[in-house]
């Protein structure tokens, strides 16, 4: 099972009891339900609410299947569709681990990396970089995916087709390439995860759904669109760092992996333009957009901040709280002979 493959995997520290104190009362089913719901859908935190869930029912006896109709009821996934968002979640901080076989192609203020797959048809770009932004100015540039087009001028449509939490939502774009592929489209699934007490950072885990039937109808104008899909690993994460100077901007350490399937074989000069201008242009356009469109309050992106506050306040608060846990540690560490 899903469950069982990704309860081992989960990116988790399982509770510590206090010596002395007696264990607390054992948590109702609503209790728990309530927990879970908060900690997935509010939080953002689906790594914990999975781990929470499983360890009610290893304490209660019961298998994770049995939840189901109450987790339905609170327009929760199930426990399989909960494990199998921690799967992605894992399965893209376990790849951006190590950048063992792939061919370094850049590497100055912006790193970049590439590796092909050729028994499976896939092709896989990696992108390192440093931006001078506060981390929920990177999180709304990635969640308000519809405005992609508006600082993205190989951005030719962004639809947002399903939203199952603020954290979790189905989407449809598509880019232009070049000849003889034009425009290509993709229908992706992402899934928001908080991982700050876990790894330090925040990430988002993208992938095509599995089957054509993913449950949502595609915009108008989509079947023009030559389809490609993305796979597992796919994923971004967003690391804090605190300004270079006192006083200055927060920073944000930014990692974007995407596994690429055109379905058909792809020439090479695909390749280097990907490389050589689509990735390049995407870095100095994120420099930009973060740099002016967010000063003006009435501009699309503020305005989305303001939409969204619950999403983005929280990202903020939690942030501030991650960088000061930092700071903390490290003038212990600096007062230590």
């Amino acid at each position: 099972m899903v469950v069982a493959e990704a309860s081992s995997r989960a990116v988790a520290t399982p509770p510590v009891e206090a010596e002395g104190l007696p264990a607390p009362p054992p948590e109702t089913r609503e209790a728990l339900l309530d927990r879970v719901t908060e900690l997935y859908a509010i939080q953002g935190r689906p790594c914990k609410a999975c781990q929470v869930l499983l360890q009610y029912c290893k304490a209660n006896d019961l298998k994770p299947d049995s939840l189901h109709p109450d987790l339905k009821a609170r327009d929760m996934p199930d426990a399989d569709g909960l494990a199998k968002v921690v799967q992605g979640v894992t399965d893209g901080l376990e790849d951006l681990a190590s950048d063992e076989g792939w061919q370094l192609v850049r590497d100055d203020e912006l790193r970049l990396l590439y590796k092909a797959v050729p028994k499976c048809n896939v092709h896989c770009f990696r992108a390192r970089c440093i931006l001078d932004a506060p981390t929920e100015h990177l999180v709304a540039l990635a969640r308000e995916v519809d405005l992609c087009p508006t600082w993205n001028k190989y951005c030719t449509s962004a639809h947002v087709l399903k939203e199952a939490s603020p954290t979790d939502v189905t989407v449809y774009m598509s880019l232009y390439v070049p000849w003889p592929f034009n425009d290509v489209g993709f229908v992706v699934e992402a899934n928001g995860a908080d991982l700050y007490e876990e790894e330090g950072r925040l990430i988002i885990a993208f992938a095509s759904p599995d089957s054509k039937d993913s449950g949502v109808e595609l915009p108008a104008g989509a079947e023009k669109h030559r389809k490609v899909k993305l796979q597992r690993p796919s994923c971004m994460s967003f690391t804090p760092l605190p300004p270079k100077t006192p006083g200055g901007p927060q920073r944000t350490l930014c990692h974007v992996q995407t596994y690429v399937n055109p379905g058909i074989s792809v020439p090479a000069f695909i390749i280097s333009f990907v490389l050589k201008v689509l990735s390049p242009f995407v870095y100095a356009a994120v420099q930009k957009v973060l740099a002016s469109a967010f000063k003006s309050p009435a501009g699309p992106l503020p305005s989305r901040l303001k939409q969204r506050e619950v999403l983005y306040g929280l990202v903020q608060r939690r942030t501030e709280a991650y960088l000061a846990r930092q700071q903390e540690q490290q003038q212990q560490q600096d007062q230590t002979p």
